[in-house]
């Protein structure tokens, strides 16, 4: 039972350190024992404390990678909107150095569109005067009411 206990707790911690002391052959064997077991103690500690670190490391790593492949997304996407920018920017140049008359011709095209709005909306007087002038003249109508400037002979 108690060599078990020590093969699970000290198998290799202690197997290691008196492979050390054989190797070594220090002059008190015992104190250089106890000095190893005790350092080992600390390195283990020290191990687990860097592999937290490495792996906490590679974790901000992969995020500064990512942060950097998102800058680089968006840099170009910066530069795609600015190029949209520029040529819209342009196409508004070119219409306002296109010819005066065509210019003239737009502003006179609006112009008519607006008078012929205005025309459209007119009250219904005006149309029916305009009916009248534009119908034929009977006969007996021409002997009712002679024009104006004509003197009876």
């Amino acid at each position: 039972m108690d060599s078990e206990y020590l093969k699970r707790h000290l198998g290799k911690c202690l197997a290691d350190g008196l492979a050390e002391v054989a190797e070594q052959r220090p002059v008190n064997p015992i104190l250089y024992l106890a000095h190893w077991l005790y350092k080992y103690n600390e390195n283990v500690e020290r191990e687990t404390q860097r592999k937290a670190y490495v792996a906490l490391l590679e974790e901000e790593q992969a995020e500064a990678r990512e942060e950097g492949s998102h800058q680089e997304t968006l840099k170009d996407e910066e530069q795609r909107i600015s190029k949209v920018e520029s040529m819209a920017e342009s196409g508004q140049e070119m219409q306002n150095s296109a010819s005066p008359s065509l210019q003239d011709h737009e502003k006179e095209t609006d112009d008519r569109r607006t008078s012929e709005a205005a025309d459209i909306s007119a009250p219904a007087d005006s149309d029916a005067t305009a009916e009248e002038s534009e119908r034929p003249v009977t006969i007996q109508e021409e002997s009712e009411n002679p024009p104006p400037d004509v003197e009876d002979v």
